[in-house]
């Protein structure tokens, strides 16, 4: 059986027409050493002689003379000190026996022979990356195959399989040729038009020029010829040839692209193509598509061996050090601002999906949005993309269990049943929700009420015209809410937060909203500047009755301007205690009231210094006397009031001028000066406020002497 299929091969050796060359004559006079050498049994020598009587597949026939290069080759295949040579005699054998010519003829027998001893050597493969690898193994399959007619893909496949391999593993440029022509005369087909054209053209630059590689702008021209004819060797090659050149006027990269873009999508396609081709559109793409094409590098190399594979090594590692950035989407947002060319693809705060969002369910339901989109799910890819998905699912629950406010659960819940993919994944959280709101005394008749409450709340109001604009919002909401009043029954007391009418509700709710501008906007304790400047504002009809209140604390009882009274005998003493702006300095103004008329009885100032560490403040209240036209201080003459955290009383010292004017007559206990206003709060103004009433009760001729 083996000798028939040897002797087909031979018969259809014939049919190809391949008329044996005429034997040339090798120069070898350059060679007389090699010569000397190779005679005496010199291994390297031989295959020197052997291979200048070979010459290289596209030199001049004139020096070829294969009958003397057999000659040589065997000797050295025959040789045991060099299995290295010996192995690339013995391929070159096949060579010369496989084409035949120049002084021998074809011998398949030997041909096949001399291949399967190479093999079982070596692997013959020659691995490309911009087109199908050449594995001589099965090469005479495909010529077996390569001799039947007709347009079968398989048919044309192999016969240009063995062009190639005539080719490019230097057999035969002219056989080579042939191989190419019995295709073409078949039908149209762009890749062997090609190959034909590209191998004459080699030819002629290598035998008119001396180059063996025809100039970039040539191969360009060349290239694009046969793009332009569809030819996808021509395309890969152009886009890889492309991405190796530092060639300034070559302008197709792009269109290149995109034409194997369309025949990857409509081709079939080798797994070993198609690598190739994602591997060199990669290095053409930026952002999204970049990485999708490196994953496809990556999957397609999974299935082929490392050898063939070799060339994409870059790819694939960039990918994988991509694709582990991005195992969580946590990751994944890092990544897309770590990489320039994917910044701004996910829109949001990294730290806040960290921390659950503090149980803010808003940013993740635009986040949910983010993820959606389908450039993500692109660049994740499926199997990321589904888990990205179940991670956010984690994240829901997560961020339920974080809300700890009436306001956040309620947006919780309003949000599951505003979007069918929550409801249909928490009905269960929905359950506890509502028991947890339940717990907080939040049920469908004050719902509306404390949520409204809470956006009042837990909004930041910087200006008053900010928080007009809302509070006009606010008013007009409830003024086109239709009135829901219900009779309420006497004997059933209604817990302070249940407000179930619209009235009630509207007034609650816009009062709170008053006192919440003024806070934001002025401020808890505002200084005097402060006060006067939003002294109009605060007065204004809009803000009634909430700003008359609030200027009237802010000017009375606030942390930095306040006042109180007492009683010393028939005398009403009114104070007024003021922070000076920047400094630690209190102003001081004590008022007589007799028979309703009010007397300024005293002006000064005072200092609060707070020792921390040991928790003490001590208030210095300075005299003054009232010379004409001027209140005169002098600070060596003060009342000290030592005011302790955890003590029920002061201690006063009196220092200078002020120890003359003591006057333990004044209607009260003896110890009553000293007792602390309000005992549990440990304040400036607290301090303040008792050192003032010590002041007028135990130290009043202090102001009574200004009168003298």
């Amino acid at each position: 059986m083996k000798a028939n299929i040897l002797l087909l091969l031979f018969t259809l050796l014939i049919s190809l027409n391949v008329v044996a060359q005429k034997k040339g004559k090798p120069d070898l006079k350059p060679y007389k050493d090699e010569m000397k050498r190779a005679k005496k049994g010199d291994v390297q020598a031989m295959m020197k002689i052997a291979d200048v009587c070979k010459a290289e597949m596209m030199q001049h026939d004139e020096i070829k003379d294969y009958k003397k290069a057999v000659e040589w080759y065997i000797k050295v295949a025959n040789q045991n000190s060099n299995t290295d040579l010996q192995t690339l005699a013995k391929f070159r054998l096949f060579q010369l026996y496989v084409s035949g010519g120049y002084g021998i003829g074809q011998d398949i027998n030997l041909a096949k022979n001399y291949l399967e001893q190479v093999l079982s050597q070596t692997d013959l493969r020659m691995i490309y990356d911009d087109k199908p690898n050449l594995d001589l193994k099965n090469f005479f399959e495909n010529y077996l195959k390569a001799q039947e007619s007709g347009n079968d893909p398989k048919i044309i496949e192999a016969k240009i399989y063995v062009a190639r391999c005539y080719f490019e593993y230097e057999i035969s440029h002219t056989i080579a040729l042939q191989w190419l022509a019995k295709v073409i005369v078949e039908g149209e087909n762009p890749d062997a038009s090609f190959l034909e054209e590209k191998w004459r053209t080699l030819f002629s630059v290598y035998r008119y020029s001396g180059e063996k590689e025809m100039t970039k702008n040539r191969l360009f021209d060349l290239l694009e010829k046969y793009v332009q004819k569809n030819s996808l060797l021509a395309k890969v090659e152009r886009l890889a040839e492309s991405g190796k050149t530092s060639l300034a006027n070559y302008k197709y990269t792009a269109q290149a692209a995109n034409q194997l873009v369309e025949t990857i999508n409509t081709s079939t396609l080798t797994p070993e193509m198609r690598l190739k081709i994602y591997y060199w559109l990669q290095k053409h793409e930026k952002g999204i598509p970049h990485y999708v094409t490196l994953r496809k590098v990556a999957i397609g190399a999974g299935n082929l061996d490392s050898l063939t594979t070799n060339f994409a090594k870059d790819a694939i590692e960039e990918f994988r050090t991509f694709h582990s950035k991005i195992q969580t989407f946590e990751g994944f947002m890092l990544a897309c601002n770590e990489y320039p060319s994917l910044k701004g693809l996910v829109n949001t705060n990294i730290d806040l999906y960290k921390v659950h969002f503090e149980g803010n369910v808003q940013p993740l339901i635009a986040l949910y949005k983010e993820l959606q989109k389908p450039e993500i799910k692109e660049l994740a890819g499926e199997i990321l993309y589904t888990k990205y998905n179940k991670e956010f699912m984690n994240k829901v629950t997560q961020v339920i269990d974080a809300a700890e406010t009436p306001r956040k659960l309620l947006d919780i819940q309003k949000e599951i049943d505003a979007n069918a993919w929550l409801k249909a994944e928490y009905t269960l959280q929905q359950q506890k929700i509502a028991k947890r709101l339940e717990s907080m005394g939040i049920d469908s008749t004050n719902k509306e009420f404390l949520y409204e409450m809470a956006t009042i709340e837990e909004t930041k109001f910087r200006t008053f015209e900010q928080g007009r604009y809302f509070l006009s919002s606010l008013e007009k909401k409830y003024n086109d809410m239709p009135n829901n009043r219900t009779k309420k029954k006497t004997n059933t007391p209604t817990p302070p937060t249940n407000i179930p009418n619209r009235e009630e509700m509207k007034a609650r709710l816009i009062s709170l909203t008053r006192n919440k501008i003024i806070t934001d906007v002025v401020g808890e304790n505002p200084n005097r500047e402060q006060i006067q400047r939003h002294r109009q504002t605060l007065l204004e009809t809009w803000l009634q009755p909430e700003g008359m209140s609030k200027y009237f604390y802010y000017t009375s009882d606030s942390k930095f301007w306040f006042s109180g009274e007492i009683k010393r005998h028939n005398v009403l003493y009114f104070y007024e205690v003021v922070k000076v702006t920047g400094t630690d300095t209190y102003t001081l103004i004590i008022k007589s009231v007799v028979n309703n008329n009010s007397y300024l009885a005293y002006s000064s100032t005072l200092k609060a210094n707070l020792d921390a560490k040991n928790e003490v403040i001590t208030v210095s209240i300075y005299y003054a006397r009232y010379k004409g036209y001027q209140w005169l201080r002098n600070e060596g003459d003060a009342l000290r009031v030592i005011y302790e955290k955890n003590a029920p009383t002061i201690t006063c010292q009196p220092i200078g001028a002020v120890s003359q004017f003591e006057d333990k007559n004044h209607g009260y206990s003896a110890d009553f000066p000293f007792k602390k206003l309000n005992v549990r709060e440990f304040s400036e103004k607290a301090a303040i406020k008792t050192a003032v009433q010590c002041f007028i009760l135990q130290y009043n001729r202090a102001l009574l002497n200004n009168y003298n």
